[in-house]
């Protein structure tokens, strides 16, 4: 790397044999040297990607238009689809099972077997299965959780996972899919109702606005066993009907009340629920935005690039679209220039 960086080339070959020389036993298999490769690669197509807080704004003088080119973030674009090819065949082997096969709405959008989130709160004739993954964070290696919008057979699921993780914090994302979020109504929309699957029983005890087309819902959610009854909020951003919201400062309004609900230090926080159609495609992008903007908070270091990266291993699916990729950065600009609303930075 440090050939790479002060003469532009690199030869892993001969760095090999010399230190060989030196110890013979160094780097002794077959999978090191390709993982070196690797590395060197991963490296070399993230070099220009780290950005010091105080340089964005010199970087990026003209806001962003997500519907427009823009060459250091569609550069930037293209080094993740590549990097992409080198990612390991997932393994699907729970969600394809006969028994689990119907709980995924979409066959494409499938969790690997090593990233599943168990459900752990018992019931009759369910198992421990659900489409969803752990999404790690700058703190946490589960921050997060990502998962599909429910079936109306999964509903119970959804709402066994919120209790068996104590999720106090779920932000969901309607849009096109409005109509199946009414027709299954998995929470309740009318103060005082309730509503109740398996063991697992929600009532409304508030609505409040907190933007054009945010909403926060407060659920009181009780499970059988439970002493008492957990409190819950519900984020509702209802239009999102594309591949990016309608409004952006309602997005990053949203960004900012969730991450000033979590503190870094605090190692016992419950991971935040996302949840959308697929369970990647406006969830991914969220947790992409929120990761940024903490990372840019504690650090004072964007790096977009690294972020999605990392995302993509756990779910390939997340920000795949160059208009989201570009969308994040007019995102991040909004938060800079309202950061006095936002954020202390």
């Amino acid at each position: 790397m440090n050939k790479l960086h002060e003469q532009h080339d690199f030869d892993i070959f001969n760095v090999v044999k010399d230190m060989r020389d030196d110890r013979c036993h160094m780097i002794q298999t077959k999978s090191q040297y390709c993982v070196l490769h690797e590395a060197i690669l991963e490296a070399y197509t993230s070099r220009n990607s780290r950005l010091r807080l105080e340089t964005f704004d010199s970087a990026f003088k003209h806001p962003v238009d997500p519907n427009d080119t823009h060459d250091r973030i569609d550069g930037e674009f293209n080094g993740l689809k590549q990097m992409k090819v080198l990612m390991q065949k997932p393994s699907h082997k729970e969600a394809e099972k006969q028994e689990n096969i119907n709980k995924n709405r979409f066959v494409d959008v499938l969790p690997d077997d090593s990233q599943l989130v168990p459900l752990t709160v018992p019931m009759d004739g369910r198992n421990e299965y659900i489409n969803a993954v752990f999404m790690p964070t700058l703190q946490r290696q589960e921050g997060y959780i990502l998962t599909q919008l429910p079936l109306s057979d999964t509903i119970v699921d959804l709402w066994r996972l919120v209790a068996g993780h104590d999720v106090s914090t779920i932000v969901s994302f309607g849009g096109e899919m409005d109509e199946v979020e009414n027709k299954n109504c998995y929470w309740p929309r009318q103060i005082g109702q309730s509503q109740t699957y398996g063991p697992i029983s929600i009532r409304l005890t508030s609505l409040s606005t907190l933007g054009q087309h945010l909403l926060k819902y407060s659920l009181s959610v009780h499970c059988q066993g439970m002493t008492e009854p957990r409190e819950v909020e519900l984020l509702h951003l209802s239009e999102w009907r594309g591949e990016i919201p309608s409004s952006i400062p309602d997005l990053v309004r949203l960004v900012h009340i969730v991450l000033s609900t979590r503190s870094p230090q605090d190692k016992s926080v419950s991971p935040v629920l996302l949840q959308c159609g697929n369970g990647a495609t406006k969830s991914g992008m969220f947790h992409a935005l929120c990761d940024v903007i903490r990372r840019m908070t504690s650090d004072r270091v964007i790096d977009v690039y690294m972020v999605v990266r990392k995302m993509q291993v756990v779910r390939p699916q997340c920000v795949t679209s160059q208009v989201q990729y570009r969308c994040i950065y007019k995102a991040l600009q909004e938060y800079k220039k309202n950061r006095d609303i936002y954020s202390n930075l």
